[in-house]
């Protein structure tokens, strides 16, 4: 198989959409070796989707947060 992609930028919107872009863009660049420098992904509050962050080893994800969103910081434990 030939796949030719220069440069992959991801920017999703706010919350869910920015959380499947994070896992969108760690899986491109595990399915694809020779794309994980060129993926890129910009998220908006993305909600915590993969432990640990060595998951996404090679995969630039910038996540953008805002102090007082409670999305970014839920997990399993905090709802416990």
């Amino acid at each position: 198989k030939t796949v030719v992609l220069l440069a992959l930028s991801i920017a999703p919107g706010h919350s869910l959409g920015a959380g499947v872009a994070c896992l969108l863009a760690v899986l491109l660049a595990k399915e694809e070796e020779a794309l994980a420098a060129r993926v890129r992904c910009f998220a908006f509050a993305p909600p915590p989707v993969f432990a640990p962050l060595s998951a996404a080893r090679g995969v630039e994800v910038r996540a953008f947060l805002h102090g007082e969103d409670c999305v970014p910081f839920l997990s399993v434990d905090a709802g416990r």
